[in-house]
């Protein structure tokens, strides 16, 4: 089992792992649910890029932030430092094999391309009672290539700073 990427039937995927989409999922497709084949990028893989890019100190300040001003300077600067930064390169590597594994087992690349797939946010908090956070962050369709993905991916990661989520958490309290 990888810290980083799971399938999507596995038993770990759990929502402090995998989120609370990644592992509702994961339950209906374990539960014998038609559900397309997929992957889990985890949170452990999002904390390892964190720290590999330095910005633990960025995603602190940033929530910090309380006013519409403060919001809006802070989601630009993180998301900004997010597009910059590399993802390391074992988790790329782990990202890129678990790709690999998917389009191997629905049977092709689809075209030169590679296989299109969807890179989609899975939250530990959305889907609460309290809270949904339904349409709060950004969705990747039709995603083809190694390269697309970890960009798909790191701007998936960007879009929980952006300043209609950072508002929504701000709400929430």
């Amino acid at each position: 089992m990888s810290a980083f990427v799971l399938p999507l039937n596995s038993p770990h995927a759990t929502r402090e792992v995998a989120g609370g989409k990644g592992a509702g999922l994961s339950r209906l497709l374990r539960g014998g649910f038609r559900v397309p084949f997929g992957f889990v990028i985890t949170t452990g893989a999002y904390h390892a890029f964190v720290a590999g890019a330095g910005l633990q100190d960025d995603i602190a300040r940033a929530a910090g932030a309380s006013s519409p001003e403060a919001i809006d300077t802070a989601s630009a600067t993180l998301r900004a430092r997010f597009h910059a930064s590399n993802v390391p390169l074992l988790l790329a590597d782990e990202i890129a094999a678990a790709y690999s594994r998917l389009a191997a087992q629905v049977g092709g690349a689809e075209g030169a391309g590679g296989l299109p797939v969807a890179v989609r946010s899975s939250g530990t908090a959305e889907d609460l009672r309290e809270a949904s956070f339904a349409g709060q962050h950004d969705t990747f369709l039709n995603v083809r290539g190694d390269v697309a993905l970890l960009d798909a991916t790191r701007r998936c990661w960007a879009s929980l700073w952006n300043a209609r989520a950072m508002a929504y958490r701000e709400r929430l309290g």
